[in-house]
């Protein structure tokens, strides 16, 4: 799902998504959650998470505030993050055992990218991820990962970068992710 997301991210709005925007691809978006229409329990749960609040509709949708824009400006891995939340609502994720390789590798990914934001929100890093930081996330990844062998190239990867650059923006951090 990550890869698939992030190929439509970047053909649709290249880095960054105005918010402005979101109103009206809220629709579009909310169809592409895997599951969300399979049932009616699901759907209401959809529709409970991309619907305008309160009594006439003047609060954001819960999908908008889990977007977190910054300065008009969406970024990829907060739009990553809020639409896999969506979609473990909908599909009240299953438990860890019953995963298939592709569902555990996103969960892995997800908390790569939970901890990449996290570094990222810090005030004095002003969305920007310290390169040793970003080396620390993709070593944990890998030594914490059913699958070890899938996080080589990225250790690889970021390993040298990190000895170029001091810092990585988020664009940059969910390009090498």
């Amino acid at each position: 799902m990550a890869v698939d997301l992030k190929e439509h991210w970047q053909r649709e709005f290249v880095e960054t998504l105005s918010a402005d925007k979101l109103p009206l691809l809220l629709p579009a978006i909310c169809l592409r959650v895997p599951g969300g229409m399979e049932t009616p329990e699901k759907a209401q749960k959809l529709n409970a998470v991309f619907k305008a609040r309160g009594v006439s509709g003047e609060e954001l949708a819960l999908f908008q505030e889990w977007l977190r824009p910054c300065d008009g400006q969406v970024q990829f891995l907060y739009f990553w993050r809020a639409f896999t939340d969506a979609a473990h609502l909908v599909a009240e994720a299953s438990d860890v055992e019953s995963q298939t390789v592709s569902e555990a590798l996103g969960t892995e990914l997800d908390s790569l990218r939970d901890a990449v934001l996290s570094v990222s929100e810090a005030p004095e890093a002003v969305q920007r991820v310290p390169a040793q930081a970003l080396v620390n996330a993709v070593n944990h990844a890998a030594a914490t990962s059913r699958f070890p062998r899938f996080w080589s190239t990225a250790v690889q990867t970021v390993d040298a970068l990190a000895g170029a650059v001091e810092s990585f923006s988020l664009e940059e951090a969910a390009l090498i992710m």
